[in-house]
């Protein structure tokens, strides 16, 4: 059976001459721009556009069945039409969830690091240490601290 690109607007849909206008103009009224929007409606939509009759619904229907596609579908079903993975989908969200996380925690241990960094310094309390090997000791207990907060969450 051939697909239909789901995003193809209404007005480049051949629905045939003498169905052609009064389809548009109920899917128009309907606010109904794409195919993927026609599928997504339920048949009682039309029912609110006077020049839209039963013979008119059962053209849409028999069109879109042309395609393996139906009116009242959901948004899951005309994903994996178009051969849209949901799952990696949902995958790729909460890989981005982690990112930031990780960028929120990255953010904190600098703060903490620079924190300490500037006690040390302001404070004169470590004479013998350059700053290299501060800043190394800084960044180490920001890590054991963000560790320790990481696993108390």
């Amino acid at each position: 059976m051939a697909k239909i690109d789901l995003n193809k607007k209404i007005v480049e849909f051949d629905f045939g001459k003498q169905y052609d206008v009064r389809i548009q103009h109920a899917c128009r009224h309907s606010n109904i721009i794409t195919i993927r929007d026609l599928c997504l409606c339920n048949a009682k939509s039309f029912n609110f556009y006077k020049q839209f009759g039963k013979s008119s619904l059962r053209h849409v229907i028999e069109l879109l069945e042309r395609y393996d596609l139906h009116l009242d579908m959901t948004d899951e079903e005309l994903d994996e039409y178009a051969g849209i993975n949901t799952t990696s989908k949902k995958t790729t969200m909460i890989e981005a969830r982690i990112i930031v996380d990780d960028a929120k925690w990255e953010q904190r241990r600098y703060e903490i690091a620079k924190e300490i960094f500037l006690h040390n310094v302001l404070n004169d309390s470590v004479d013998e240490m350059d700053f290299d090997e501060m800043t190394e000791m800084s960044l180490s207990i920001a890590n054991v601290f963000i560790n320790t907060c990481k696993s108390v969450k």
